[in-house]
């Protein structure tokens, strides 16, 4: 499936086109790529009698739940359904000739869609799955094992999506060595970047497609983040991307993927603007919350055992080479669109940039590359132009517009340093 692709802008360019024009989204719906996400579904096929895996045994997803009647008829250990139409399979695959199987690109609506999976094999019964969530990226890519046993195309093994014997699973819904207990002290990066110690795992899954639609390739370098509040567009833009620190190996990587675990936990966010569990303190992810101290029940944001803390994965390439890791690991992460503003406090701009009345709001003005202001107010979160931003009131120096701007391109100036007492000689 061939994927429209966005012109790669310089970030002044990308400055004043993402604050432009009437605002399009509500800070419900963050994101421009909430409709174009897109999943994975994988796993085995083999004999349930000798265990020999079943080259060339076909997958099909279906947007609609086994139906009653109107066919022929398909019998099951759950009744009698219509049996399915293989035309209108929404995506299909081949397993290869060790049983393995892969079909990506799957269309996934944020936060999820539900589909019906039919496994079909010569000289087998048909094997479904019906109506399982597939949710975005490759990192929470739904693996399927299936044991067909041997019958007519005219009957099937059904399983539901809410059983729990069925013989389904999530990528990251694994158990990793045990994670070491996290820094107490960490180093972090040189970086005026708000900056978090988070534990990370590998990515990996190659051929398959991240929620926004890139190809996963060996060795690749990415990341993924449990929020699509922070997606780029797809793999031409690096609008969102973390400067990444193990040891004395630093990288920095885009945003490509979402996960793992949630997909709503926006962590490096401050709380009051949070899209999820705000009473937890910024720079915690949910996962590790629940994985290290029981909250939430110990579950994620669908209800599963948490069973990591990992708050961001890492692609092959930039696990393995950039970073030279060999096993899951803490690491400073700062996350480069966010620069560390406060109230109070004197930013300058690193783009032209507009000056609107309220966050995402109206146009009142527009500021030039390296003006200067003060922090009056903020933060507070809202979408503009399809993608989600922090934004604070600024009164801007020279007589130029007060008004809320996205923090994307502001740094923070150094303060200035206090006076001393000022003393008095007396002859």
């Amino acid at each position: 499936m061939t994927r429209p692709r966005f012109p790669i802008l310089p970030p002044v360019l990308l400055a004043v086109l993402f604050f432009a024009g009437p605002i399009l989204q509500t800070p419900a719906q963050p994101s421009l790529l909430d409709a174009r996400l897109v999943g994975n579904v994988y796993g085995t096929i083999a004999d349930a009698s000798t265990s020999r895996p079943l080259p060339g045994a076909r997958i099909f997803l279906f947007d609609r739940p086994l139906q009653k009647g109107g066919g022929p008829a398909l019998r099951t250990n759950r009744g009698d359904f219509a049996a399915p139409d293989f035309p209108s399979a929404i995506r299909a695959g081949t397993a290869n000739d060790r049983g393995d199987f892969l079909v990506n690109s799957v269309p996934t609506p944020f936060p999820f869609r539900v589909y019906t999976i039919v496994i079909r094999a010569a000289g087998h019964r048909l094997f479904i799955v019906d109506q399982v969530r597939v949710l975005p990226g490759a990192v929470m890519a739904l693996r399927v094992d299936c044991a067909m046993t041997s019958g007519s195309e005219n009957e099937a093994v059904v399983f539901y999506g809410s059983d729990h014997n069925a013989p389904v699973r999530y990528r990251h819904e694994r158990a990793t060595p045990a994670a070491p207990p996290k820094p107490a002290a960490f180093s972090l990066p040189q970086t005026a970047a708000i900056a978090h110690t988070i534990f990370a795992t590998r990515e990996g899954l190659v051929g398959a497609t991240t929620a926004n639609g890139h190809l996963i390739v060996s060795r690749d370098h990415f990341v993924a983040l449990p929020s699509r509040r922070a997606l780029n567009a797809d793999d031409q833009t690096y609008q969102f991307q973390v400067q990444l620190t193990a040891g004395s190996k630093t990288v920095r990587a885009p945003v490509w993927d979402v996960g793992p675990w949630n997909i709503e936990d926006d962590y490096w966010n401050p709380s009051s603007i949070r899209e999820m569990w705000p009473d937890l303190p910024g720079g915690t992810p949910e996962a590790q919350a629940a994985f290290s101290g029981g909250y939430n029940g110990g579950h994620d944001q669908f209800g599963r055992d948490v069973l990591n803390p990992a708050g961001i994965d890492l692609a092959d390439g930039t696990f393995w080479d950039d970073l030279g890791l060999s096993t899951n690991a803490w690491l400073s992460v700062a996350f480069l669109w966010r620069p560390g503003v406060a109230v109070g406090q004197r930013v300058q701009t690193t783009a032209t940039l507009n000056v609107r009345s309220t966050p995402g709001g109206s146009l009142v003005g527009q500021v030039a590359a390296g003006t200067k202001g003060t922090v009056l107010n903020g933060p507070r979160g809202a979408s503009y132009g399809g993608y989600f931003w922090i934004w604070w009131e600024i009164q801007w120096d020279a007589g130029a517009a007060r008004g809320w701007s996205a923090e994307n391109w502001l740094i923070p100036l150094p303060q200035p340093a206090a006076a001393g007492p000022a003393w008095r000689s007396y002859e």
